[in-house]
C-alpha cells in the first residue's frame, strides 16, 4: 500500500507543478502542458482506485504492479521517497 500511496502522491505533485499553468497560459507549449497535466491527474486517479482495491482485497494484480512499475520508470524523478507521514500530517 505504501508503494501505491507514494506513486499516487508523486503523480499529484507532478500535476500541481507550476510550469504547466505557465505553459498553458502563455501558449508556449499549451498542448504539451495540457496533455501532461491531464495524464498526471488520470494516473493519480488510477492509483487511488488501485489503493482502494488493495485495501479491500489485499492483493495487487499483475497488471496493477506492471502499471506502477511503468509510472516509476516514467515519472520517478524524486531520489528520496516521499514522506507519507508529513504529507498526511502537515
Amino acid at each position: 500500500m505504501r508503494r501505491v500511496a507514494r506513486t499516487m502522491m508523486r503523480e499529484l505533485l507532478l500535476a500541481q507543478a507550476s510550469d504547466w499553468q505557465f505553459l498553458i497560459s502563455t501558449f508556449s507549449a499549451r498542448d504539451y502542458a495540457e496533455m501532461r497535466f491531464h495524464n498526471h491527474v488520470e494516473d493519480a486517479k488510477r492509483c487511488c482506485d488501485i489503493f482502494e482495491r488493495l485495501a479491500v482485497t489485499g492483493n495487487l494484480s499483475q497488471d496493477e504492479g506492471a502499471y506502477l512499475t511503468e509510472l516509476d520508470a516514467r515519472d520517478g524523478i524524486f531520489e528520496a521517497e516521499i514522506d507519507l507521514y508529513f504529507a498526511t500530517h502537515g
